[in-house]
């Protein structure tokens, strides 16, 4: 099979999987919520833009976000585990099936830029700016992204993964500083930062010239791809090809400590380490946090930061609720002499335990300003989602999946 052919069967696999699944989240609550909260959003978007001081440094935060935007992300080359045995011999003739995979990539992207781009420019016209300059703008993003996906090809062929968590960094600042030079007009400083990125992806792909290819690499960029696609689909089906990690995380067993030593307790302990060692469900727990609070630090619109916040608490619960299924091929757990219903309770009391810590936290960003009546108001209502989400909300997703010990709740 030549590479072109090659190529279009892969995407056209890839398509079809991302479809399949892509239909089941549609279909789930989760997409509706999401378009409330985008409805509401961009309601406070536009009411927030009307209030905004002039001082808000608005070319910084857009030159911050298209940085990181542009930083982010590898190209996408469909690779599978058995290619690094049967395509390896074909790695010479493999151009014209890289060249495709690079033009894709960097089409999706300017897809995912473009949506972006559309929030942004109303921010920039409220700063003064004007259509035709955020239209420029967005080309050089454009232009920007296409060589941070080249320069991420070549730290590909580079070993170690502090050196590519070096090169992101580097890349994101250098990005940063162009696109701020070009908002602000001072182009002379924009050619200089250019010409010193354009001398580092030089430096890096004279490096990697007569290399063959870091199959393994690739195929683990891919493999992580998917594995994160994988993981918002199991929210709302079954997919049989996620794969858990395992990661010790010694220094969160004073936590585990807490539980009390018993028979009634086994499944709470199963339950609280699953959550912190296995899968992305605590680096999941502690992004969505991070995220809350420094949105409640930014926005200052009570009504928007509650409504952020509701949806973070919301995102985060059901994506954790996936922890009642990570045990069900294992059937050394149906031996447990315990009644069937204490993995429901396990699952509940975490649940709670986890979404209060974090309404907590959301509500010590107005504490701190000194809001003590938004605080408090978000406390209680927080206290009241939570306990819809735990007895109505986990009831209903549970029973839906014909789960025979929520009835017994």
């Amino acid at each position: 099979m030549e590479s072109k052919a090659l190529w279009a069967k892969r995407a056209e696999e890839r398509f079809r999987e991302i479809v399949r699944y892509g239909r089941y989240l549609a279909n789930d609550h989760m997409a509706l919520f999401l378009l409330i909260v985008l409805g509401a959003g961009g309601f406070y978007y536009q009411r927030w833009l009307e209030n905004m001081p002039d001082a808000f440094p608005a070319d910084g935060v857009i030159a911050a976000l298209f940085a990181f935007l542009a930083a982010r992300g590898s190209v996408i080359t469909f690779f599978r585990a058995p290619d690094r045995v049967f395509l390896l011999p074909l790695e010479a003739k493999m151009g014209p099936y890289l060249i495709r995979c690079f033009l894709f990539s960097a089409g999706l992207n300017a897809a995912v830029l473009f949506f972006f781009a559309i929030a942004a420019l109303p921010l920039h016209l409220r700063a003064g700016g004007t259509g035709t300059f955020f239209f420029a703008f967005f080309l050089t993003v454009l232009v920007m992204k296409a060589a941070n996906l080249a320069v991420r090809w070549f730290m590909d062929h580079e070993a170690g993964p502090e050196s590519r968590l070096f090169d992101f960094l580097i890349r994101f600042f250098a990005n940063g500083a162009a696109f701020y030079y070009f908002l602000k007009g001072q182009y002379l400083f924009f050619a200089a930062v250019l010409a010193v990125f354009f001398l580092y992806s030089a430096y890096f792909w004279k490096r990697q010239k007569g290399k063959g290819l870091p199959w393994e690499r690739l195929i683990e960029n891919e493999e992580r791809r998917m594995q994160a696609f994988y993981r918002l689909a199991n929210m709302a089906t079954d997919v049989p090809d996620l794969a858990a990690g395992i990661r010790r995380r010694r220094w969160l067993d004073p936590l585990l400590r807490r539980i009390p030593y018993g028979r009634d307790s086994a499944f709470r302990y199963l339950t609280a380490r699953t959550f912190f060692r296995s899968g992305d469900y605590f680096p999941l727990y502690l992004r969505l946090t991070g995220i809350g609070i420094l949105l409640n630090l930014i926005v200052s619109d009570f009504r928007f930061s509650a409504l952020l916040s509701l949806f973070l608490l919301f995102g985060t619960g059901y994506q954790l609720l996936d922890l009642r299924r990570h045990h069900e091929a294992v059937l050394w757990l149906d031996l447990y002499p315990l009644p069937e219903e204490k993995k429901a309770e396990a699952l509940l009391h975490l649940l709670g335990v986890l979404l209060s810590a974090q309404a907590a936290c959301f509500a010590a960003v107005p504490f701190l300003r000194g809001d003590w009546q938004y605080g408090l108001l978000w406390l209680g209502g927080s206290a009241l989602f939570v306990l819809w989400f735990l007895r109505f909300y986990c009831r209903g997703r549970l029973a839906k999946r014909k789960d025979p010990d929520w009835g017994k709740r």
